[in-house]
């Protein structure tokens, strides 16, 4: 959208969508609109016309519509009551039990720096299904995990994205670079590890930072980007750049989704069609009892401490 802003200025109007985010501007001549998501805004542009000798633009408005306020047309609210009845109770079905009730996520940031235990249980979900040596996945930008009794609301709610799975097979040296890149999530801010702004502004992107199991790493904030993979090992050996692996992740990020280039082109050894959310509902029925290891295998450190 940007792109078309900036290279075609005969455009007079540019509607956009996808990230989420409020923005109603004009640059040049050109309005731009985005009403945010879940329903937030409606994106209002009014254009007046005159005639001379053809039609041309005369003025041009735009204003954001709070929804907020308005109460569902009752109409449709009736039309769609028993359905909306049986998808909660669908939604609130129990389908498992974690009796260490460890599972639930209250500090977002210390469940990505230290890999709470629900990323391994992904991972672990991941590995299983597909066989791989190695698998990455990360958490939505608002998840809260999993209660003590487990239902596919809580399912649906921690892996909100209709994404399946795709083995590639990876060299040590893509590996490192992938990492490399998982690291810039991390910067330093008065002389403590946070978050980098730019997973948070303009548009939260924490989905953007992968954890990854079967494999050992630590990064050193304190190096510069691009060299921030201090360690990284696999069954006590090092890494070596010519090493080959299978590596599971979501087919968003196998195609190099959130500027995973590295990804890009990657020999396919497998493709899995089932959304990963019903892999994990199957694991967890299956299951029944869930208690996740803590394999401590990521360290987010800063002048190596």
């Amino acid at each position: 959208g940007f792109q078309i802003l900036e290279k075609i200025p005969e455009i007079d109007i540019v509607l956009t969508g996808h990230q989420h985010r409020i923005i109603c501007k004009k640059k040049n001549h050109t309005i731009v609109t985005q009403p945010g998501g879940s329903a937030q805004f409606v994106g209002k542009v009014e254009v007046e016309f005159e005639q001379n000798e053809q039609w041309e633009v005369k003025t041009m408005k735009a204003a954001m519509l709070s929804a907020a306020g308005y109460a569902p047309d009752p109409r449709i609210s009736e039309l769609i009551a028993n359905v909306e009845s049986e998808t909660q109770k669908f939604l609130d079905r129990t389908i498992g039990v974690v009796p260490d009730d460890d599972l639930h996520i209250t500090d977002p940031f210390s469940a990505r720096r230290y890999k709470h235990k629900i990323v391994t249980l992904i991972n672990l979900v991941q590995l299983r299904a597909s066989q791989a040596q190695i698998s990455c996945t990360s958490l939505g930008n608002d998840v809260t995990g999993f209660d003590k009794t487990i239902t596919i609301r809580n399912i649906l709610s921690t892996y909100v994205y209709p994404n399946t799975l795709v083995v590639v097979k990876i060299t040590g040296q893509a590996l490192r670079e992938a990492l490399e890149k998982n690291a810039e999530y991390f910067a330093i801010d008065n002389g403590k590890i946070v978050v980098n702004p730019r997973f948070c502004f303009p548009k939260p992107e924490h989905y953007n930072y992968d954890m990854f199991d079967g494999i050992d790493y630590t990064f050193d904030i304190s190096q510069p980007i691009g060299r921030r993979v201090v360690k990284l090992s696999r069954a006590g050996q090092n890494i070596l750049p010519d090493q080959e692996f299978s590596l599971v992740m979501n087919n968003y990020r196998a195609t190099g989704g959130g500027d995973f280039h590295m990804y890009r082109g990657l020999p396919v050894l497998k493709e899995i069609s089932m959304d990963i959310a019903e892999l994990l509902i199957n694991y967890i029925r299956e299951q029944k009892e869930i208690r996740v290891p803590d394999p401590q295998n990521i360290s987010v450190v800063l002048n190596g401490k």
